[in-house]
């Protein structure tokens, strides 16, 4: 599936592998599935927490359907491990019309 247009980037970052201390700590802000959500003039930036495997690659993507942006996780990587980790997912968002949209995670 090709990325989509409005998608100007996408990051994740590496926060705690699971049976760390930070782990614990993040695992409360990863159950409220919480989404960080900011407008700014034609642009939205999106950020939360995810638990992904530790040794797989990962692209972001959206689905789009009216006032509604569906971000979505693809997995690219063929690599994968026992092991997990969270990682604070970012999504920053082309907005043209600068409404507000219905924003929600796969």
């Amino acid at each position: 599936m090709p990325v989509h247009k409005n998608l100007i980037g996408f990051k994740n970052t590496f926060l705690a592998e699971i049976g760390s201390d930070e782990y614990f700590k993040l695992e409360k802000k990863l159950k409220k599935k919480k989404l960080k959500i900011k407008y700014i003039n034609d642009i939205i930036y999106v950020s939360y927490y995810a638990e992904l495997n530790t040794c797989g690659k990962y692209r972001g993507n959206l689905e789009c359907n009216g006032d509604t942006i569906n971000l979505k996780i693809e997995l690219i990587s063929d690599e994968l491990c026992t092991s997990t980790a969270i990682d604070r997912l970012t999504f920053i968002i082309d907005n043209p019309d600068e409404k507000k949209k219905i924003i929600i995670r796969e």
